[in-house]
């Protein structure tokens, strides 16, 4: 999975590089244009509105490429005018998209879109290629406990045979020093069903997961009268334990490989993310001074 969303963060930067090349060669080509008229007509009217002319005549003439001819006749710039004219078509929509949510923002006085930031530059096609392979990855998580017996199959299962130790043996329990090992043994079926979160690019909290749910209540009694749990009781930080060393170390990939900082909804997202770790993680963890270090002097 890191993979997948390490591709697609690739695929957005070199799109974006693409669309700003296409850009800059068509101001310059204006520019250029526009200068030598002025500098012909000098500073007046006339002149600035056959700059202008000239300008846009300079951006639509960047588009039609010269024919260039292969060994067989065929024109190599035709893809790539093609390929050209659709980047340019994909730039207008969500420029005017853009403008539509800005226009809406402000009517609803809402913190408007700040120019230069970006939701994404990802095509539809890209996007669809992405969620399908994402699909499949997480359906290959889906089976890989399929074959496993019951008891071992479900973190339900798991979970409800350690707390019975805890509960019945105790002395054993201790002696085992099951606290340290627990994250061990609970962190494979976290780590499966984290595939399924995706800090930057879904509101979507682990806080709403099933692990986290089920290991939250860990060696709480359901009736509320069985063994009650002391402040001392190591148990009590299996899911801290957990988010830092299952968890924590996901976002820290995201942020180091992923990470849109022109994204406006993955930013927002990423904090988001980084909100939810703090609040679950010790401050003096040595990964959480590792993630902050990332995030103040970012690469």
């Amino acid at each position: 999975m890191k993979k997948l969303h390490e591709d697609r963060a690739s695929a957005i930067f070199e799109r974006r590089t693409t669309n700003n090349d296409d850009e800059m060669i068509e101001v310059e080509a204006a520019i250029k244009a526009a200068m030598s008229v002025l500098d012909k007509k000098g500073n007046n009217m006339e002149a600035a509105k056959s700059a202008a002319q000239e300008a846009f005549a300079a951006v639509r003439k960047q588009k039609d490429l010269p024919v260039k001819l292969d060994e067989f006749g065929r024109d190599l710039n035709i893809e790539k005018q093609m390929q050209m004219k659709v980047r340019a078509e994909a730039r207008q929509r969500k420029r005017s998209q853009a403008f539509n949510s800005n226009k809406l923002a402000y009517m609803e006085l809402d913190d408007p879109k700040i120019e230069g930031e970006s939701n994404t530059d990802e095509s539809d096609s890209e996007s669809q290629a992405y969620q399908s392979q994402r699909d499949l990855v997480q359906r290959a998580a889906d089976e890989i406990f399929s074959e496993a017996s019951e008891e071992y199959g479900q973190l339900s299962f798991v979970k409800r045979r350690m707390e019975e130790w805890k509960r019945e043996y105790s002395s054993s329990y201790k002696d085992a020093y099951m606290s340290l090992n627990l994250p061990l043994v609970f962190s494979p079926y976290v780590r499966l069903e984290l595939l399924r979160w995706d800090p930057l690019h879904k509101g979507l909290d682990f806080q709403e997961m099933k692990w986290y749910k089920l290991l939250f209540t860990y060696g709480l009694p359901e009736d509320g009268k069985d063994f009650v749990q002391d402040d001392g009781d190591a148990d009590l930080e299996l899911v801290p334990n957990l988010v830092a060393k299952v968890a924590l170390p996901i976002l820290h990939y995201e942020i180091s490989h992923c990470w849109d900082m022109l994204g406006q909804q993955e930013t927002v997202n990423a904090i988001a993310a980084t909100k939810l770790i703090v609040q679950q993680v010790s401050h003096e963890s040595e990964a959480l001074a590792d993630y902050n270090f990332l995030i103040l002097h970012p690469q």
